[in-house]
């Protein structure tokens, strides 16, 4: 036998907390699935956009390459004519983000179309003693097609370059190197263009150690000018520091990073959400593309959920202390009327109350009774 009282606590108790808890639980899968979802589309949004900046700023010097490089290999610009530095000098004219195109030949003569602040300069230099031009026109003979060289800075010129190249045959036979040069200092301006309206900073690694590009470098032109790519101890940036030296994260922040494709970094006492991507077309070692900003940004709309699942988890309790309550309500005046049918029983009348009117008819005939 059980109590009438515990009954009701259970029944009434287990129906609330049912009910409620199937909807909070519905409720909240809903919520964070969609938050989920949403974060992690827009941290696709963001890096599909910063990545397709770079890639428009990149693939004009492919499609110029490419097309000079077919014109040669089919004989309509003779490699060995006089009018080669022409063709490489008014190919800069649409290509604004190339600073130069060269030609290497095969034998080491290197004619070279640099671009000037009126035109182009044309030069005609051997190479044979540059061991960084000579080894890239050694290491031609072994590609096919285009392809994005290692990042240098070559003997001909003086900062960092993206190179690009297309080694050329001709029946069959090596006859060059055919490449063309763009300034990383440009890539700079374009991450922070591109990151600015987010609110975030945009860096772009080489080789897991070297700054190929980053926001401060758009402003800051004694690093952005310098004759080899700044490092990460150079830039001073804490947070890009803690992104490449830190540990391998905790289950929160590996969990975090597979639901919405954001890690979580704390730099001195500061949340940080950052966004990368490895990009592997253009140069000799992938490049890691990403963008960082406080992490108020998108745990605001974490933290509105978590509030949700708070106010559900009081409402849920409350709801079970109101089912108790209830259940107490209504089982008193039947621990009544059992008390006085008890005192009948034994003919004590005199000990018999006059029961107290209640909500419920039956029970207030029975007390009549």
């Amino acid at each position: 036998e059980i109590r009438i009282a515990s009954g009701l606590v259970i029944g009434f108790g287990g129906l609330v907390f049912l009910a409620v808890a199937s909807v909070l639980a519905l409720g909240l899968w809903s919520a964070y699935t969609n938050t989920h979802e949403l974060l992690n589309e827009k941290s696709e949004l963001v890096m599909r956009h910063v990545v397709s900046q770079i890639e428009s700023y990149l693939r004009p010097t492919e499609n110029q390459l490419v097309h000079l490089a077919r014109q040669i290999e089919l004989g309509r610009i003779d490699a060995e004519s006089d009018d080669l530095g022409k063709h490489l000098a008014g190919a800069l004219s649409p290509t604004p983000e190339v600073r130069s195109l060269a030609f290497i030949h095969a034998d080491g003569r290197m004619v070279l179309a640099s671009r000037t602040l009126d035109g182009a300069d044309l030069a005609t230099i051997d190479v044979r003693a540059m061991p960084v031009i000579w080894t890239a026109l050694e290491a031609g003979r072994e590609r096919t097609g285009l392809y994005w060289g290692d990042i240098v800075r070559p003997e001909t010129a003086n900062q960092v370059l993206v190179n690009s190249r297309y080694p050329i045959r001709r029946s069959g036979r090596y006859v060059g190197l055919l490449a063309a040069a763009v300034q990383v200092s440009q890539l700079s301006q374009i991450l922070d263009d591109a990151v600015r309206r987010l609110g975030g900073t945009g860096f772009i690694l080489y080789d897991e150690q070297f700054v190929l590009a980053h926001s401060l470098l758009a402003a800051n032109r004694s690093i952005r000018h310098s004759l080899s790519l700044p490092t990460i101890e150079d830039l001073r940036d804490p947070v890009l520091s803690a992104f490449v030296g830190q540990s391998a994260p905790g289950v929160m922040a590996r969990n975090m990073a597979h639901l919405i494709g954001i890690r979580l970094l704390n730099v001195g006492g500061a949340p940080y959400g950052v966004l990368s991507q490895t990009v592997d077309r253009y140069s000799d070692k992938p490049w890691i593309v990403g963008v960082y900003f406080p992490a108020a940004s998108f745990t605001d709309e974490l933290r509105r959920v978590h509030w949700a699942t708070g106010a559900g988890a009081a409402v849920l309790l409350l709801s079970l202390l109101a089912a108790y309550g209830g259940a107490r309500y209504l089982t008193a005046p039947i621990g009544r009327l059992a008390a006085a049918a008890k005192h009948a029983s034994e003919l004590a009348f005199a000990r018999v109350e006059r029961l107290p009117l209640g909500l419920f008819a039956a029970l207030n005939a029975a007390a009549h009774a």
